[in-house]
């Protein structure tokens, strides 16, 4: 593991750039672009004429590739998602005015000159080969498969806030649930409302600041998914972990085997953390302390 879930804490800049500096017809590995009135250069690689258009406003669910000359700096290809929210174009021939030719089913390419780019997001934020006036391009490849509307990102919107409410107000009382029909006998309940089990009591020196701790552990939900699992070495109260983790296993000895029940408020709250673990879940972790020494 990974202390991916234990530790607290795109480079997709979806940028509107004039396009005016690249040269119509220039391939560069690329293909051929054709140019717009307003400037902006562009190939249908599908079309789908009858399919609705985006507007102004609008979310855009699909594939991007973003390709800085023939380097590849970010794509999500294959892995459709929301990649764009459709914004009033800032000059002609922006990325803006690309997107609303698209129809829904569309992939379409662009060419933006590398020095717009750098203009809008600073020279900092460029790929290391940026070099200001050399003509560079920025592409993107775009594959447009659904498209929603202000309204319906309103009701999504409404409809989360419904869902969070609903698992803020009742995780206590499926948490207190879980517990009374798992475990009868040994166990804690701190006054922050964290449960502790301690299966095998250890003799090692205690876990407290500024000592150093090895763990193996297990991180499940409360329906049995194993979200993350491994071995995890820190130093206590300089590494920051989740607050359950740390006021479980403070002043407990080497050596010792425990189950903690973690609620949201001590764990990832309102935020969740990845795909399993939604806002406001309880967790249970499997700890084996396995050895603490002086730092």
């Amino acid at each position: 593991m990974k202390k991916t879930f234990l530790l607290l804490g795109l480079f997709l800049a979806v940028c509107s750039f004039p396009a005016a500096a690249q040269k119509v017809g220039a391939d560069n590995g690329h293909g051929r672009f054709k140019k717009a009135k307003s400037g902006l250069l562009y190939r249908y690689e599908t079309k789908n004429r009858r399919a609705p258009q985006p507007k102004v406003g609008d979310v855009l669910v699909g594939e991007m590739t973003m390709q800085f000359d023939t380097l590849t700096i970010f794509t999500n290809e294959g892995r459709p998602e929301r990649i764009f929210h459709v914004a009033e174009s800032a000059f002609p021939g922006d990325i803006n005015e690309g997107l609303l030719m698209m129809h829904k089913g569309d992939k379409m390419s662009f060419a933006i000159p590398a020095d717009s780019v750098a203009a809008r997001v600073g020279e900092r934020r460029m790929p290391p080969s940026f070099r200001q006036g050399e003509g560079q391009t920025i592409y993107y490849t775009v594959a447009l498969h659904d498209i929603l509307s202000p309204e319906q990102i309103a009701r999504e919107q409404d409809s989360l806030r419904t869902m969070l409410e609903t698992r803020k107000k009742e995780e206590g009382k499926i948490l207190a649930d879980y517990v009374q029909s798992h475990y009868k006998n040994g166990l804690e309940m701190t006054m922050s409302g964290l449960y502790i089990v301690v299966k095998k009591k250890g003799d090692g020196a205690l876990v407290v600041p500024g000592r150093r701790v090895r763990a193996e552990y297990t991180g499940r939900l409360l329906d049995g998914t194993v979200f993350d699992s491994g071995t995890v070495d820190y130093v206590v109260a300089q590494t920051r972990l989740i607050e359950g983790w740390e006021q479980g296993v403070h002043g407990q000895p080497a050596g010792t085997e425990l189950t903690i029940l973690v609620p949201s408020s001590m764990a990832y709250g309102e935020r969740g953390a990845g795909k399993d673990i939604l806002p406001y879940t309880s967790l249970i972790f499997d700890i084996k302390i396995l050895e603490v020494t002086e730092e």
